[in-house]
């Protein structure tokens, strides 16, 4: 059975007591996250072991959600370029558009029942009541 779960950059996750950041987010299926002292790139061709027994690899949304996002980013690109009277080229200058949380890649785990994967506020919470 394999979990998902979405992640912002910067974003901590917990596979077990070993906690692991989410220190890149790069289009809808690739990211790198920091396991203990080492950073791990994950895609969506092929899972990767990143502790043992715990293999991630990346979702890709689907192709709907892919060009309901790009029409957001084509019509922000617009407005801002008609607000500010900008040349077109300039709009690579602007600062990212933020994937919405449907966009992220979701990070897809596949480990063995016994071991616990969490985001890093039901860590802490369960943490805080044991």
């Amino acid at each position: 059975m394999a979990l998902s779960l979405g992640l912002f950059k910067d974003e901590k996750f917990y596979v077990g007591d070993e906690a692991i950041t989410v220190l890149d987010i790069q289009g809808h299926t690739f990211a790198l996250l920091k396991v203990k002292d080492k950073v791990v790139k994950v895609d969506d061709q092929k899972s990767v072991e990143i502790l043992p027994r715990v293999f991630v690899s990346c979702g890709r949304p689907s192709n709907s959600r892919i060009t309901k996002h790009a029409k957001v980013v084509a019509d922000y690109h617009a407005e801002v370029s008609r607000r500010n009277d900008l040349p077109h080229s300039d709009l690579k200058k602007l600062p990212p558009l933020a994937l919405p949380p449907e966009l992220l890649p979701r990070l897809i785990f596949e480990a063995p029942r016994e071991i616990t994967i969490l985001r890093e506020a039901l860590y802490v919470r369960d943490k805080k009541s044991d």
